[in-house]
């Protein structure tokens, strides 16, 4: 499962490494005062609610897809597997320098079983 930042970075003016940091960790860190590491960690707390709330909507898509593929609705169920891989493309994620998308094998995945039964339909 996807949930947040899980990529290096070098963020704000301070250079800070969000990887494995989640919202409200980095807003607890901008309280520190008003320095500009604090002022780094505020709007770091923002983004990171951002694509907190990005991948859980990603998630979402991957389990209406799994619920679509349990009843053979394969359109429906590769529409939401392409959501969740694009919600996560969406990011900013370096997919070359970072691990491959939570969701790209996933869609992948449900392409495949769409394929083995039927869909897209051949003329």
């Amino acid at each position: 499962m996807w949930t947040g930042c899980d990529w290096p970075t070098r963020f704000g003016k301070t250079g800070l490494d969000l990887n494995d940091i989640t919202a409200d960790e980095a807003g607890a860190l901008a309280l520190a005062g008003d320095t500009p590491e604090a002022l780094d960690w505020t709007a770091a707390a923002s983004w990171l609610a951002w694509l907190e709330k990005l991948a859980a909507r990603a998630e979402s898509h991957a389990a209406r897809a799994l619920e679509a593929a349990g009843a053979a609705k394969w359109p429906e169920a590769v529409t939401h597997a392409r959501w969740a891989r694009a919600l996560e493309f969406a990011c900013g994620r370096p997919i070359r320098r970072a691990a491959p998308l939570t969701w790209g094998a996933f869609c992948a995945a449900v392409e495949r079983a769409a394929g083995a039964n039927g869909w897209p339909p051949r003329a």
